[in-house]
């Protein structure tokens, strides 16, 4: 029983298992480490020490167990959107992203319905390279980013009516478009994906333009406040720069006590039923947004000083919705000098059609209409 309980530990250890169940996967490891104890130990208070760690890494296996059942069953919360013959989701663990599309190449068809049944869309998404295929020129003049989440990746759209694609489409298909969106993504994407080697062969010089597609909860998803974010890479600012610090599972931080505090949430969460039945009803950190939104801020003025030293292009960031939470930060970017674009100041108020009724993902008409508007301020291909 011990060499199984330091194999589930290394498995963990070394990132073989998906996120979401690393902490099963880890209490398991106690509670046959416990066994293995209890075979050694004859009695006396060492004894009654590793009975107690058992029965409580038990009571924590059964209850994570039966947490991630009901989760992935959908008996509390049926889940709204299927891909391909029904599966929940089409991604899988990523340590440089958090997660990623499970596939690098090739159709996820994907169908969302109201609980009634009725249709809100059926739609297929193309994946090439593990990114979500625009049409375009691969070696043309320039290139063109879209980022970071569901509205750059075009969650609830057919390929040729996601807004790079649109982009591209009103340039000729002559450029090098290319989309780094997925659903749920984040400023921590943005900058995993700077730091990573990969961006030098999916960019190809020079670049012309970088759109970061901004809603307000991304001051949340940057501080793993929402539940899609938890596995996601966990950001802090030491000493007034932005640093990558692990994974939001992963062990907290020791730069501070405050930072310690501040990622154990993110740590514990790992456990589904820390998660979902307890996280939610604890009471919210004191100076917790405040702290967010002052990272939100650190790392889109990052990406952007990273973007102009490696590529010599600044970051657009392109605003969707923005309430509390962003506007402060947004006004900050824009203070610094950074090019922050209400979209609605390009295409003016959004309308009824602009968004997928009863999901609220961008139609491909504001698509379209986006598209245009963002054609008509683009600055074209700087000289080679």
């Amino acid at each position: 029983m011990l060499p199984a309980a330091l194999l589930s530990f290394a498995i963990v250890w070394a990132g073989a298992v998906a996120a979401i169940y690393q902490a099963a996967l880890v209490l398991s490891g106690f509670v046959l480490a416990a066994a293995a104890a209890r075979l050694l130990l004859a009695r006396g208070v060492a004894l009654a020490a590793v009975k107690g760690v058992g029965f409580v890494a038990t009571t924590l296996l059964i209850a994570e167990a039966c947490t991630l059942a009901i989760y992935f069953s959908g008996l509390v919360i049926p889940p709204p959107v299927r891909f391909r013959d029904g599966d929940r989701t089409m991604s899988r663990d990523s340590p440089r992203l958090g997660y990623e599309p499970d596939i690098a190449d090739g159709t996820v068809r994907a169908i969302k319905r109201r609980r009634d049944g009725s249709l809100i869309y059926d739609v297929t998404y193309t994946l090439r390279d593990g990114l979500r295929a625009t049409r375009g020129d691969p070696e043309g003049p320039c290139t063109v980013l879209f980022t970071i989440d569901s509205f750059g990746f075009g969650v609830g759209v057919n390929d040729a009516d996601t807004l790079p694609q649109r982009f591209s489409e009103a340039t000729g298909f002559r450029l090098n478009v290319v989309n780094l969106g997925f659903g749920g993504y984040g400023p921590q994407q943005i900058l995993a994906w700077l730091e990573s080697p990969r961006l030098d062969r999916i960019v190809r010089p020079p670049l012309a333009a970088a759109y970061y597609i901004s809603l307000d909860d991304h001051v949340l998803r940057i501080a793993g406040l929402t539940e899609w974010s938890r596995f996601d890479p966990r950001y802090a600012l030491i000493d007034g720069a932005v640093a990558r610090t692990g994974r939001f599972h992963g062990l907290p931080s020791l730069a501070s006590l405050e930072q310690f505090r501040r990622d154990l949430p993110g740590f514990l969460s790992a456990s589904s039923f820390y998660h979902w039945p307890i996280r939610r009803a604890l009471p919210d950190l004191p100076g917790r947004i405040p702290a967010a939104r002052a990272l939100y801020t650190a790392a889109l003025s990052r990406a952007d000083a990273m973007l102009r030293a490696r590529y010599g292009a600044p970051l657009t960031i392109l605003v969707w919705q923005s309430d509390d939470l962003t506007r402060p930060a947004l006004t900050e970017l824009a203070w610094r000098g950074m090019d922050v674009v209400p979209l609605e100041s390009l295409v003016g108020p959004w309308k009824d059609g602009d968004t997928i009724p009863d999901d609220g993902h961008a139609t491909p008409l504001a698509n379209r209409r986006a598209a245009e508007a963002l054609v008509r301020r683009f600055p074209g291909c700087p000289p080679r």
